[in-house]
C-alpha cells in the first residue's frame, strides 16, 4: 500500500494538465489548476490512508479467523435494540456529535433515495438529540449534566435544551446497552468535549458518570489528542456550529477524544 501512495506525487500537475486539455476549465490561470489539483492529492492521499487501514484490519481478521464468524447487520434505534437481555460481550461505538448539525438534514436525501423513509418528519425524530424532539421529561442522569444545563439556560435556552436532549437521549442508549450487555461485558464509548456558547460540554465526564449511576464500572478511559480529522476541527462562537479554520469567531471543537471503557 505505502507504494501506492509514491506513484501518486505528481498527481497536482498531470490533474492540471488534464483538465486543460479537455478544456473544462482551460481559463482559469495556471494557479488555480495547482490549487484544485492539491485538493484532489489531498482526498486522494486520505482515501488511500483509509484502505490502508482497511486492508490491515482485513488482514488482522483473517490470520485470528474471525472472518469466518457469523455475523448479522440491523439498521435499528440504539435505545431499541432486537438484543436478548444478557447476550452481548462488547459493545463498541462513537455517538454522535452534540449540536454540530441535524443528521437528519445531512442522511435525508440517502434515505429517501434508499427507501429508508418516506415521512421526513418521523426521520428526523428518530435521531439522538435532535432539536426536533420533545424536550419535556427529560432524565439526565448525572449531576455534572445537570450544571452544564443550568450554566447553559443563563446564556441561551434553546442550547440548553438541545444539550439536555442529547444527554437524556444518550442515557437511554446507556440503559439499553445495560439491558444487552452480559455480566461482565464491556462497552467502549469514543467521545470528544468541546465546548458551547462559552460553557464546557464535558461529554466522556457525563457519559462516565450516567454509565456509573446505571451500574456499571469504570473499567479505563483513554485519552488522546486528536491531530487531525475529516470533521472541520473548530466552532462557531456564538452558533456552537463547525466553522472554517479561517474564521476569526472560532475555538477548537474537539482537540482531544477519549475512549470510556465499562464493564457490567
Amino acid at each position: 500500500m505505502p507504494s501506492i501512495v509514491k506513484t501518486i506525487v505528481a498527481l497536482p500537475t498531470l490533474f492540471g494538465i488534464a483538465v486543460a486539455k479537455v478544456g473544462v476549465i482551460e481559463k482559469l490561470p495556471e494557479t488555480s489548476l495547482e490549487i484544485i489539483g492539491l485538493y484532489v492529492y489531498a482526498i486522494v492521499l486520505q482515501l488511500l490512508e483509509f484502505a490502508e487501514g482497511i486492508w490491515l484490519i482485513f488482514n488482522l481478521l483473517s490470520e485470528k479467523g474471525y472472518l469466518k464468524t457469523p455475523s448479522k447487520v440491523v439498521c435499528t434505534d440504539a435505545r431499541k435494540i432486537p438484543t436478548k437481555d444478557n447476550s452481548v460481550n462488547l459493545i463498541v461505538t462513537s455517538p454522535p456529535y452534540v449540536t454540530s448539525y441535524e443528521y437528519a438534514d445531512l442522511h435525508q436525501l440517502t434515505a429517501l433515495w434508499l427507501e429508508y423513509t418516506k415521512d421526513l418528519s418521523d426521520f428526523r425524530k428518530r435521531f439522538i438529540g435532535t432539536s426536533y424532539n420533545n424536550k419535556k421529561n427529560l432524565v439526565l442522569n448525572s449531576i455534572l449534566a445537570e450544571k452544564i444545563r443550568s450554566d447553559l439556560l443563563d446564556i441561551d435556552k434553546k442550547t440548553a435544551e438541545e444539550v439536555s436532549t442529547y444527554f437524556s437521549e444518550m442515557n437511554q442508549v446507556f440503559v439499553e446497552m445495560k439491558r444487552i450487555l452480559k455480566k461482565g461485558g464491556k462497552t467502549c464509548i469514543v467521545v470528544g468535549n468541546t465546548s458551547l456558547k462559552g460553557v464546557k460540554i464535558l461529554n466522556a465526564e457525563v457519559f462516565a458518570e450516567q454509565l456509573k449511576n446505571l451500574g456499571l464500572k469504570i473499567v479505563d478511559i483513554i485519552k488522546r489528542e486528536i491531530p487531525s480529522k475529516n470533521l472541520p476541527s473548530v466552532r462557531d462562537k456564538e452558533t456552537g456550529k463547525f466553522a472554517k479554520i479561517s474564521d476569526k469567531n472560532k475555538v477548537s471543537a474537539y482537540p482531544t477524544e477519549y475512549i470510556l471503557i465499562m464493564e457490567k
